[in-house]
Formats: C-alpha cells, structure tokens, sequence
C-alpha cells in the first residue's frame, strides 16, 4: 500500500480477523524516499504489462463496505461457512460468537450460534460455550476461554482493592457476546494489607457435568478459605437469546393456531418439518388429512 506517494505499507498482513487474530503476519512501514519511488516504479510497470478488465462479473464483485465491523463480519462468515462445511462445529460456534461481540443485534447469528452450541452439547457438556473472567476493581479478566474442552481448571490471581481491607466480594462473570454475573459472594475476616497485595488465589474448575467450582484461598494472611458451586448449563443462554426464541416459539404457535381451529389432524412429522423450516425463516407445505 502507498499513502500519497509517500509512505509503504509492505508484508503479508490484510485487514481480516483471521489476519489480525490468529494467522502469523508481517507488515512494515517505511518512508524512505528512493524505496518508495522504487515501489511506485515497479508498480506501473505491472499494470502496463496487463491488460485493463472492462467488465468484471457480478458474482466477483463483493461489496463489504467501508464500516471495519461489517468488513470483519464478512470476514468472519465466510470463515464459518468454510468450517461448517468441514464438519468442524467448535470452530464455527467460537466464529458465531466472535460476529456477535462486533455487532450482537444480528437475530440470524444469534439463532445459528444457538443450534451449533446445543449440538455440540448435546451429548454431555463438552465444552464451556462462553468465556469465564473475574471481574476485579481494574476491570474484568479472562479466566477460562469460550469453547475450552471440560473438564478444565485454572488459578488466577487477585490483589487487594484498598489499604487495610478486610473483606473481599468475588465476581465471576460469563462472556460470551454479553458479560453476565453468574457467582457473587464475600471473603470475610481477612488480613489487612496494603493496597494491591496479592490477597486471593482463585482456583476455577468445570466439569463434564456442567458443575463449575471457585475455590477462594487466603494468600499473606490467615489462610482462610471458601468454597461455590454453580451449574453453569443454566447461563448457556443469554437475555437476548432467550427472547429470540421465545418469540419464535409464539409466532410459530399464532402460525398453526388457524390449523387447529380448522380442524386439521396435523402429524408430528408434519410439525417438526414446520418447525425447522420456520427456524430457517421458510415455510413446508405439506396437506395434512382432515379429521
């Protein structure tokens, strides 16, 4: 890239996710005069080599916009379809819930996100479907990631807020596209310490069975100790999401209320095919017998 004639911007790096997030990329950036005299100079040299395209094909025309969220969403769906295809069902629920925390009032994605987690737990609680932080004085910090295989446990850190504290509150928050509390308690009778004393050693655990433990110990003091438990399968949904179903649910019900009133004997295979095709913003037809 050359910035009027002035500035290059050279290497492998784009602007994409994939790019700025998890691909090994370089880029430099120079304005030494003669090296981008020379860059220029190369560059007419390519387009007078190749011959100019009048008429570029509809289908490779893309058009992402000049918005950064809408160029990485883009970015990000086609990196889910491409995982989709692959079978790869983890990848595409992390990449659903990367496109939610640019812009989560997106109804589609958040459907989607929700059918990829619950058929990746289906069987058993394989995998914690969102991000598990502590939530300090300075701000909230990642503790466990979304989609970290179960069973799994981490220990983290936490100082002392204030001078001469002698009681704590714990926050455990989940993070998938929204922060949300999910375990609040209070460490009591507490050594006093000077301010930003390493004082808590949180120790997190999930199991397969959806149970998460905090275990809170005492650290330059009297070593007390407290023990929680949550079962986080009952935060796998949010607010948002719980409203979205909810009111799929109730459009679906006022839909086939005129069938039933009519008198139709509708078979259970006939509804679960109303069912997915209506989750898919679709409609199947089918004639049901009369009664």
């Amino acid at each position: 890239m050359l910035n009027w004639q002035q500035t290059l911007i050279n290497g492998s790096y784009n602007w994409t996710y994939y790019a700025e997030n998890r691909n090994w990329e370089n880029i430099v950036v120079l304005d030494n005069v003669d090296i981008v005299k020379a860059f220029i100079e190369e560059f007419e040299k390519v387009i007078q080599s190749h011959e100019k395209i009048y008429d570029v094909s509809s289908k490779q025309k893309m058009d992402i916009g000049i918005n950064l969220n809408e160029y990485l969403t883009t970015d990000y769906t086609f990196q889910a379809k491409k995982e989709e295809q692959k079978g790869n069902d983890m990848a595409v629920a992390k990449i659903y819930t990367e496109i939610l925390r640019l812009n989560n009032k997106q109804p589609e994605i958040q459907k989607a996100r929700m059918a990829v987690v619950q058929k990746i737990n289906s069987q058993r609680f394989e995998a914690c479907p969102f991000e598990i932080g502590i939530n300090f004085k300075n701000g909230y910090a990642m503790a466990i990631p979304a989609f970290a295989p179960l069973p799994i446990t981490v220990k983290r850190k936490g100082n002392t807020p204030i001078n001469n504290a002698t009681s704590l509150q714990i926050t455990i928050q989940k993070y998938d596209y929204i922060h949300q509390n999910i375990l609040q308690f209070t460490m009591d009778n507490l050594k006093i310490a000077p301010a930003d004393t390493p004082k808590i050693e949180h120790t997190i655990t999930i199991d397969q069975n959806g149970i998460m433990t905090v275990l809170c110990e005492e650290l330059n003091g009297y070593g007390r100790t407290k023990t929680m438990r949550v079962d986080i399968k009952g935060f796998q949904w949010n607010k948002t999401e719980i409203d979205i179903t909810h009111n799929w649910r109730k459009t679906r019900q006022q839909v086939t209320a005129p069938t039933q009133k009519a008198g139709f004997r509708v078979p259970k295979t006939v509804l679960w095919l109303m069912e997915v095709s209506f989750f898919k913003l679709s409609f199947v037809v089918k004639d049901p017998p009369f009664g």
